[in-house]
């Protein structure tokens, strides 16, 4: 009797796992057919002209933000400070620049890009560009050549924003607008 149960038991643990791996596969070549035909469209969040994140997740270190006049504003409270994007579904090969308005009032002297891919879908110093930036108060437009980087390549599905030196307390920053232009 009992190796009769563990005989069922093995046998649904088998199917479940058959299931499973059916599922994984399907996902991955579902994934894979719609990788190929992502059109590349501009994204524009432009936080003046709203009263919302527009998606926009302020992750680790920064306070809750508010749209202000100036745009997405917050004001870093903790170490490591970064803001996620909302999912984006931007092509690598086309879409190769950002550009930011950005006015940052403190001690952070860099902002630093991550992105995660369909095929790579973990944050990571491999997948990361940084460039300096000015801490006057003042709104400078910043224009990022990730696509200088050898990993912007696929679909990249979301974006984080980090402001630099991990330490950057009590820094104000203030978001005008983020572009992915065509």
């Amino acid at each position: 009797m009992a190796s009769s149960n563990i005989a069922t038991a093995i046998a649904i643990l088998a199917l479940a796992i058959a299931l499973l791996l059916a599922l994984y596969l399907s996902t991955l070549l579902r994934l894979g057919k719609e990788s190929g035909n992502v059109k590349a469209r501009t994204y524009f969040w432009k936080f003046k002209s709203r009263e919302d994140a527009e998606g926009w997740i302020m992750a680790h270190g920064p306070a809750p933000a508010k749209v202000t006049r100036d745009g997405l504003t917050s004001k870093v409270v903790g170490f490591d400070p970064y803001l996620h994007s909302p999912e984006v579904r931007i092509v690598g090969k086309q879409q190769r620049r950002i550009v930011i308005g950005l006015k940052v009032e403190g001690n952070a002297t860099a902002l630093k890009v991550y992105w995660v891919t369909q095929d790579s879908p973990l944050w990571g110093e491999d997948k990361a560009m940084e460039i300096p930036i000015k801490a006057d108060g003042v709104l400078h437009e910043y224009v990022i050549e990730v696509g200088k980087h050898p990993l912007w390549k696929g679909v990249i599905t979301r974006f984080r924003l980090d402001l630099e030196p991990a330490n950057c307390y009590n820094t104000v920053f203030s978001i005008s607008y983020i572009k992915y232009p065509c």
